[in-house]
């Protein structure tokens, strides 16, 4: 799959929906629900680039909502396709995540991230409820520096 791919400068992406921040965050990316932005869309990982520095190291921060139809379910952050942190989260509920990205990985100016785990659908989780969309986890803010 073929897609413009916008690169964020270092800083934070408080998913508020921004014009920038909703032409970066396209792959993946639901649209901004106000203070938070859900993942998970088409089934698909959510990704984030970054212009950076080559050679340096840097600091990932992210407020992440793990929704109970994930708890216990692997979370891991890839950084150009190298793990960088797995972990996983007893039941629902929201967690703030440091990461340190060794500047190893950062060979050259364009830096890849990416959060895998599972996905799911509220409507599955509980009937009553009208939303079909697939979800993986909600982000209230990534900050790359």
């Amino acid at each position: 799959m073929i897609f413009d791919i916008t690169y964020l400068e270092p800083g934070r992406i408080d998913m508020t929906g921004t014009q920038e921040e909703n032409h970066a965050l396209k792959y993946g990316w639901w649209p901004s629900d106000g203070n938070f932005r859900w993942a998970g869309k088409d089934r698909k990982d959510p990704v984030l680039y970054f212009n950076v520095f080559p050679g340096k190291e840097y600091e990932l921060t992210a407020k992440i909502f793990v929704p109970d139809a994930l708890a216990k379910k692997p979370i891991s952050v890839l950084v150009n396709d190298t793990p960088v942190a797995n972990f996983a989260i007893d039941k629902g509920m929201p967690v703030e995540k440091k990461i340190k990205i060794p500047s190893g990985i950062v060979t050259d100016d364009r830096l890849k991230i990416v959060f895998k785990t599972d996905f799911w659908r509220p409507k599955d989780q509980d009937p009553n409820v009208k939303d079909d969309r697939t979800l993986s986890l909600a982000f209230e803010y990534i900050e790359l520096k």
